[in-house]
């Protein structure tokens, strides 16, 4: 055993007796206590210290790093299973912030049949300070924008279904890019139904926002949901389908899932665009 395991077995130690010694003085909670602890051992001694923590103990970790400014972003990630059901932490900071589905692209089977992974049974603290739908739930992937400090816990799986499909999740604070895509600009094309994430930026005026392909029938719906706007309320809306027009008043950016549901053919090719009118 080398002289760093020791130190950080003597450390751990001290840990759970300052923890102990809180919850007698009930000064602060035992998640804090612990978690502090854990940021203490990190700043020393770096990833080695991960190898000794169960996923309660790295979610702990993950959720600190995401709100200490001068750690910087980093991204909670997990992998499982439509089977498991794994219970997350997380402490999020002000900001915007992506749940993105990293495995598969499009969570779908090969027959088509959509396969919803959620978080479930949101529990937030201070209450309301995450958006969820009115069942508690949180869909992968999506964009929120967080307001004020905000603890969570939650059940991330597979929703409706215990297939053995393997998934990979992630959660991080997002940051907006130099060079980000302009409106008027904007094109996205691709074959079947998808989910993927994109930022974009408008400057003031009308825009049309038009599909080129598929032509006239009903194969299903194109559109940016989930949308985040910054400034808030600057677009005037969480969705909007393809074809439709828009104003925008103010220089605004979003933060949006292009969702393409296909109900028949998950090959056909589409193509969407947006284009300023004045």
């Amino acid at each position: 055993m080398n002289i760093n395991t020791k130190w950080i077995k003597m450390i751990a130690t001290l840990i759970v007796l300052l923890f102990t010694l809180c919850l007698s003085l009930q000064i602060v909670s035992a998640d804090d206590v612990i978690c502090d602890g854990l940021m203490s051992l990190h700043s020393k001694y770096g990833s080695e210290l991960e190898s000794y923590l169960n996923d309660a103990g790295k979610d702990c970790l993950v959720a600190r790093m995401l709100c200490d400014p001068a750690i910087g972003t980093l991204d909670f990630e997990r992998s499982f299973v439509g089977t498991q059901q794994t219970q997350v932490a997380l402490n999020l900071c002000p900001g915007i912030y992506g749940f993105d589905l990293r495995i598969p692209v499009y969570n779908s089977d090969r027959a088509g049949n959509i396969r919803y992974i959620t978080l479930s049974d949101v529990v937030e603290t201070p209450e309301n300070c995450i958006k969820t739908d009115a069942y508690s739930t949180i869909y992968f992937p999506t964009q929120i924008r967080i307001d004020v400090n905000c603890k969570v816990s939650a059940t991330l799986g597979e929703m409706g279904s215990s297939s053995h499909q393997k998934y990979k999740v992630s959660i991080s604070r997002i940051s907006p890019r130099l060079s980000p895509r302009k409106a008027q600009r904007w094109t996205q094309s691709g074959i079947g139904s998808d989910y993927s994430t994109v930022e974009i930026v408008f400057s003031p005026g009308s825009y049309s926002l038009n599909i080129h392909e598929p032509g006239a029938g009903d194969w299903g719906t194109i559109g940016l949901d989930d949308i985040v706007s910054d400034p808030p309320g600057c677009f005037g809306s969480s969705w909007i389908n393809f074809p439709s027009q828009v104003h925008i008043s103010q220089d605004c950016r979003i933060y949006t899932t292009l969702n393409t549901y296909l109900k028949d053919n998950h090959l056909l090719f589409w193509n969407v665009s947006i284009n300023k009118l004045n």
